[in-house]
């Protein structure tokens, strides 16, 4: 089976910019694009080279199971985009470790949002959990140009993703009105209200997540990060993060960075 290699794609630098998203339900596939061109306005349109290595990709899918009541991602924890229960997995070591992987390469990529026990708002009819619910997915911010998509920026990101699908183990993408299943291959978002043209949404197969695959196996993943905060979570060198805000606690910069004491009871 072809494999690309994991860094084969050049980076860019630009500034980050910060949004809120979610996925959108997608249609049957739609025919494949067969063009080599990225423009900077309008949508993913993945190059020959890329939908021939994707047509080699499969990756079972697996949607978050039917939950009643609906508004649980637990029977403790309700809707709210924080996990302070103990019952409660927020986002599995994978989904965090490839979120940091990306925005390290990727610099002009900016953090939307991991774990977040919330309905998946593209979904009405039949309501569901988002994936962002069972800590499987990632949504990474792209700066837009002229208020649409930059696929000068998104589109290497999303084609590197299903490129080496298999080897991290993504189970979908969704970019710019488009989207790639591990199963099904690519096709266009139903729902014109959630274009993903100012971010990309990635979900992680169970394998994935759990850092299972041979992209976190086989050394492929560089787990060396520079301790720093973001908001509330303390980002270490192993690349691992704790959210401070789990204790009551900020995140200090330090040097050396740490979450401070807990609040009094």
């Amino acid at each position: 089976m072809r494999r690309p290699s994991l860094l084969a794609l050049s980076l860019a630098l630009a500034l980050p910019v910060v949004g809120a998203c979610d996925e959108a339900l997608p249609t049957d596939p739609a025919p494949a694009i067969e063009t080599g061109a990225i423009a900077i306005s309008g949508a993913w349109a993945p190059p020959q080279s890329t939908l021939d290595v994707a047509a080699t990709q499969y990756v079972p899918v697996v949607d978050p199971p039917a939950i009643s009541p609906l508004g649980h991602c637990t029977s403790t924890n309700p809707f709210a985009c924080s996990c302070t229960h103990p019952a409660c997995t927020a986002a599995y070591p994978g989904t965090a470790a490839l979120d940091l992987f990306l925005r390290q390469r990727y610099q002009y990529l900016s953090a939307g949002g991991l774990y977040c026990c919330r309905q998946n708002s593209a979904q009405t009819s039949v309501p569901k959990l988002s994936v962002h619910a069972i800590g499987r997915a990632i949504d990474l911010m792209v700066p837009m140009t002229n208020g649409d998509a930059d696929n000068t920026k998104g589109d290497p990101v999303a084609n590197w993703l299903v490129e080496n699908a298999e080897y991290i183990g993504i189970q979908r993408v969704i970019w710019d009105k488009r989207y790639w299943n591990g199963q099904r291959g690519f096709g266009l978002l139903s729902s014109a209200s959630l274009p993903h043209t100012n971010h990309i949404h990635v979900e992680l197969s169970v394998a994935g997540a759990n850092k299972q695959t041979p992209f976190f196996t086989s050394g492929a993943y560089n787990n060396s990060c520079t301790a720093h905060c973001e908001g509330t979570l303390l980002i270490k060198a192993n690349c691992s993060a704790t959210d401070c805000a789990n204790t009551g606690a900020q995140c200090l910069p330090g040097p050396p960075p740490a979450c401070g004491a807990p609040p009094p009871p």
